[in-house]
């Protein structure tokens, strides 16, 4: 995990002390794209003496569930309209080649039946 995203997680982690608090916090850490060993490490940093992979499985399985009903249309709208969005960030950023990457991965879910 980067120092800044560290830095701007510190706000969140002190308002969840409790561990539904932390598998959120986990959670939003996987959602945002941080390695597991990131994830890790910042478990230990900011909340010594818990051990991550309890908080890690616990969020896998939330991410699991949101999986579980969803039919095959929503989730494919979903990836559709986060590349979308990953597409304008990359382009406001003039992140060219992830806008491109953005780009192909919508033309190759546009296709799939």
């Amino acid at each position: 995990m980067s120092e800044t995203a560290a830095a701007g997680a510190i706000a969140t982690i002190t308002a969840t002390a409790d561990k539904a608090g932390r598998i959120d916090q986990v959670f939003a850490w996987l959602i945002a794209g941080h390695s597991e060993a990131d994830i890790i490490a910042a478990v230990e940093k900011f909340w010594p003496g818990t051990k991550p992979r309890p908080l890690l499985i616990n969020a896998w399985k939330r991410i699991a569930r949101s999986g579980a009903n969803a039919d095959h249309d929503s989730a494919r709208g979903f990836v559709i309209e986060a590349t979308r969005e990953t597409y304008r960030r990359a382009m406001e950023a003039g992140d060219y080649s992830a806008a491109l990457r953005a780009i192909k991965m919508i033309a190759e879910f546009s296709q799939e039946n």
